[in-house]
């Protein structure tokens, strides 16, 4: 359990496909997305000098947090210092509360932390515990910003730095406030600081003076994700259902472009449920409108066919699992495994491998803080239909905030 909370705070623990899971999809028309991320991550490895910004723009399910992971993980192979976390709108009235997700996200115990100056590790120390252990109080500290600078100076000494603010529209407006000077020295060093932005989300247009400035005064790129069109669509048919004829995919691709708007999360999940035997209803109105979004989405405004493979998804996970997303959904915006084994009654050991199940399954994403759910959208689904509120009571009275 130890080394697993570690492994999560610093960025490298990697899921294992669980028992029975499925394959995950191959991340289909991103071609063009991957290239242009990857060569600002080669640009920023060169040095001081060519560091990069990029912002990563994308409507909910539109793979934005899928994009972000594969990057993180290629650049855990290039042995760069990974530091990530994913902000969620509670953030927004924490302050600093972003810079503690950085701390638990790899920062905290990155290699050549110890060469920032005394009064920034001051600074630093009160957002996570682990370096209150590790560095004494200093008089004065830097203030928070300052040190979050003066750390990543520090780090990016030793090696390259990947740091990604995942769904960066929720931030604290501290943070906000110290992005143009993090972003500024971001270029003079080898770091790469990518912004995920959920676009449509409410807070996105306060990133819209730093957007101004990428590929001007800032050496960097603004990637922008659409939906999937008809061919990327038929590639997953292709992977999903390899024994269906011509015809037979065509016919599911024209389901899919009809059910899910070629957005990847719901293109993906309803595949998945046609594998394990869902039968869609023969007619389907398009959906959603053309200025629709999940954003902007409730529950009862999806298409059936997408309510019933979410919940046939849900349907299909083994019990235990069940019940912790369950709990996950009743609960909160980010959840810590302890407050769920706390929930559900169920031991440890049991939630951690449903934890696994439901990462592996895209369901929850995990950080230094804690598991989120990929998509919202899923948890209201959940919550209105697989989850009752007497059972969504009992998950509250039985592990409170």
């Amino acid at each position: 359990m130890i080394e697993r909370i570690r492994d999560a705070r610093v960025g490298r623990r990697v899921i294992a496909a669980p028992a029975a899971a499925r394959a995950r999809a191959p991340l289909v028309g991103r071609a063009a997305e991957l290239a242009a991320l990857s060569a600002a991550w080669r640009r920023a490895q060169e040095g001081a000098g060519h560091g990069q910004v990029v912002i990563l723009e994308g409507e909910p399910g539109e793979g934005k947090t899928r994009l972000i992971e594969e990057l993180l993980a290629r650049a855990r192979l290039d042995e760069a210092t990974v530091v990530a976390t994913r902000a969620v709108p509670s953030d927004g009235s924490a302050p600093w509360g972003c810079l503690a997700g950085l701390l638990a996200g790899g920062l905290g115990d990155a290699p050549g932390l110890a060469g920032a100056p005394p009064e920034a590790l001051a600074a630093l120390r009160q957002f996570d515990p682990d370096l209150a252990g590790r560095y004494p109080p200093a008089t004065p500290a830097a203030s928070p910003g300052a040190a979050l600078g003066a750390a990543l100076r520090a780090v990016a000494a030793e090696r390259p730095v990947f740091l990604a603010v995942d769904d960066a529209q929720w931030m604290d407006g501290q943070l906000l406030a110290t992005l143009p000077t993090l972003a500024r020295d971001a270029t003079t060093r080898p770091i790469l600081l990518l912004l995920g932005v959920a676009r449509g989300s409410p807070g996105g247009e306060r990133l819209d003076a730093l957007r101004a400035r990428v590929g001007r005064d800032l050496e960097g790129a603004v990637v922008r994700l659409e939906r999937l069109d008809g061919n990327a669509l038929r590639a997953l048919v292709d992977w999903a259902l390899p024994h269906y004829t011509a015809s037979d995919a065509e016919r599911i691709v024209r389901r899919l472009e009809a059910d899910t708007a070629g957005i990847p999360l719901l293109a993906v999940a309803m595949l998945e449920a046609v594998v394990a035997g869902f039968a869609p209803s023969p007619e389907a109105g398009a959906w959603p409108s053309p200025k629709r979004t999940l954003v902007d989405s409730l529950p009862g405004d999806l298409p059936p066919a997408i309510i019933g493979v979410i919940c046939q998804r849900f349907r299909d996970l083994p019990q235990p699992a069940q019940q912790v997303l369950g709990a996950a959904a009743a609960l909160a915006e980010r959840l810590g495994a302890d407050r769920l084994a706390r929930a559900t009654a169920l031991p440890q050991g049991v939630v951690d491998e449903a934890l696994d199940r439901l990462e592996w399954d895209r369901w929850l994403v995990a950080d230094g803080r804690g598991y989120v759910f990929v998509a919202p959208i899923e948890r209201a689904v959940l919550l209105q239909e697989m989850v009752t509120p007497g059972q969504a009571r009992r998950y509250r009275t039985a592990a409170p905030a």
